[in-house]
């Protein structure tokens, strides 16, 4: 029966618990009609075909040749056959009479072929597909059996209908397999869960931000990942390799934190996900140095023999992100062998990521607040050296006045000593009205209370003014002061604050110029401004170049060179109010160039600086 249906039989090894003893075969072999009596044969017939037509299941009968002799209603539906003559027939002569079973039938002889070689009754699982377009299932036995020579005498074929119990069993097997795949589910949620809450746990035991990357990538690997990085933003905004755990400590040691920089223009990998605050999944990764180095975010091609050294295949890599500021990223990698990076694995680290970005959000703002801590503690400490160092002077001539005059011998003091006296004062009460000036300006800037009051101003002819009032100051270092603003600069601008913008730039320039000429340059265009100041003093070194316009902010030590740190602060702040901006130009040791451009119009200022 195994070539009476369309789909391949799942063959089964014959099951000797079924098969007949060979004593059984041997009583078939010595069978003959002639052992019989005629009656007992007529007999035997009729019980026989009472007992296969009452059968539901089919059950044929072959004899040696193949050929048809008793099929039961049952067999005979199986193959739509019913009605038909069938007796002496072999499925070739029966296929006519059945086209959309006459392929199975054509093969019989082939399957019937296997039983009779394997010389015993056999078993097999057949799937028969019906003309409605379903599926019937049956258990089938075919038993040889042969004459006392070893001829072939007949074929026993019997079915048993099993589509129900194999629905039953394939159905019980599924739920098993989605009881499984649920246990499953529920370990790997309760692991991850796990794993999250001491993640969690041990993140929050340090608020050093050096130290939160380094655990967070350690407790990544083996659980999460083969080797992780984690990528850091840095104080001047970009983003670097903080940390890198590997499960083979000697390769761990190939990457230093700070060793790879992020480009962020490259258009794939951890560089995409920093830039776009996107998460990534990359459960192959192409065999190219562009794929490779796309998740480290470089091309540098001496960091492909990194890669290739830790190991990469596949992996995820997410944002850390925390009140709506990136942080950095982190990269959970796959070495060659481990399976593939997964949907599942990127959902672990975005909720991993979402755990570490809080953590590093609180390292960073415990280290920023320790860091304004610092700054304020320095502020006070140089303010507080600013304020009394004109106050000391005062005090010192108010006194020595005071002594005199008590003592009535003011009229004896003579006449330059007291000019030079109120001279000291008046000197020292004008800086100290400027520091506090300094001060108030930052308290204005900060509570956004910088007006303007715009008019139009010949930044030239306020250049030469600026420059002049500060003779005193060019001769008490030793300088010189160039000025070329021949031409005039007009434009619609606050009078007195962009004054203050040419004296804080000009002042410093004296004072970090190291006694070296100093040039001042005013020009302009129809529509634009601008204010150069050039020193070749101490310069101002590269890392502190990006802060140096931040508030308290200091390209030098305060014990060298005095001051609030506010001036440069200051004129950012007014330039910028105008519109206009101010870039730095500096070589250590060589000088400082600062240039400022100013919008001329005052609707373009107005513009600009909303």
């Amino acid at each position: 029966m195994a070539a009476m249906m369309r789909s391949a039989p799942r063959d089964r090894e014959a099951r000797h618990e079924h098969a007949p003893a060979s004593g059984a075969r041997a009583e078939l072999t010595r069978f003959t009609p002639e052992d019989a009596s005629p009656e007992q044969v007529i007999s035997s017939a009729e019980r026989l075909r009472t007992l296969i037509e009452a059968s539901p299941d089919p059950i044929f009968m072959k004899d040696g040749e193949g050929r048809w002799l008793e099929v039961n209603r049952a067999g005979l539906e199986v193959f739509g056959l019913e009605g038909v003559d069938y007796q002496g027939k072999s499925e070739a002569e029966l296929s006519a009479f059945t086209p959309f079973y006459r392929e199975a039938l054509l093969v019989c002889p082939d399957t019937d072929s296997v039983a009779w070689d394997a010389g015993k009754l056999s078993r097999v699982e057949e799937n028969v597909p019906r003309p409605d377009g379903s599926i019937r299932t049956y258990d089938v036995y075919k038993v040889p059996l042969f004459y006392p020579d070893g001829r072939r005498r007949g074929l026993v074929v019997l079915g048993r209908d099993i589509t129900d119990r194999r629905r039953a069993e394939e159905e019980r097997d599924r739920l098993l397999e989605k009881e499984q795949a649920a246990r499953a589910a529920a370990e790997r949620a309760e692991r991850r869960s796990a794993f999250l809450a001491e993640t969690t746990r041990i993140l929050s035991g340090t608020l050093d931000y050096e130290d939160t990357a380094t655990r967070l990538a350690h407790l990544c690997v083996p659980f999460a990942a083969d080797w992780c990085a984690v990528w850091t933003v840095d104080g001047q905004g970009g983003v670097h390799l903080g940390a890198l755990a590997h499960v083979d400590p000697a390769r761990e040691a190939l990457a230093k934190p700070g060793s790879i920089r992020v480009e962020p223009d490259l258009p794939g990998g951890v560089s995409h996900v920093v830039r776009f605050g996107q998460p990534l999944l990359c459960p192959a990764v192409p065999d190219t140095t562009d794929a490779r180095l796309a998740a480290l975010g470089t091309r540098d091609p001496a960091c492909e023999a990194l890669v290739r050294a830790l190991g990469l295949s596949s992996y995820v890599a997410v944002p850390l992100i925390a009140r709506g500021r990136t942080l950095g990223a982190i990269t959970l990698a796959r070495m060659p062998g481990s399976s593939p990076a997964c949907a599942a694995d990127l959902t672990l680290a975005e909720d991993l990521g979402h755990h570490a970005a809080l953590a590093l959000a609180n390292a960073r703002l415990y280290e920023e607040s320790q860091e304004a801590i610092r700054a304020r503690d320095e502020f006070l400490s140089i303010a507080s050296h600013e304020l009394r160092t004109p106050c000391t002077s005062l005090r010192l001539g108010i006194e020595a006045l005071l002594r005199h005059a008590r003592a009535g011998k003011l009229d004896r003091m003579p006449a330059p000593l007291i000019e030079r006296l109120l001279e000291t004062s008046d000197r020292q009460s004008k800086h100290l009205l400027h520091l506090i000036d300094r001060l108030l300006d930052v308290s204005r800037l900060e509570a956004g209370h910088l007006d303007l009051e715009l008019e139009e101003v010949d930044l030239a002819a306020l250049t030469r003014e600026a420059a002049g009032e500060l003779r005193e100051e060019v001769a008490r270092t030793g300088g010189s002061l160039v000025v070329e603003a021949e031409r005039p600069v007009r434009g619609m601008w606050d009078r007195a604050r962009l004054r203050q913008v040419v004296t804080n730039l000009l002042g410093n320039a004296l004072k970090y110029g190291a006694g070296k000429p100093v040039r001042v340059r005013a020009t302009g265009d129809d529509t634009q401004a601008w204010l150069c100041v050039e020193d070749r003093g101490i310069g101002i070194p590269e890392d502190r170049q990006a802060h140096i316009f931040d508030r308290f902010e200091r390209a030098v030590s305060s014990r060298h060179y005095g001051g609030l740190g506010l001036g440069l602060y200051i004129v950012r702040q007014i330039v910028e109010a105008h519109g206009g901006a101010i870039s730095l130009a500096s070589l250590p040791g060589e000088g400082s160039t600062f240039t400022v451009t100013l919008p001329k119009a005052r609707a373009a200022v107005a513009a600009r600086a909303s």
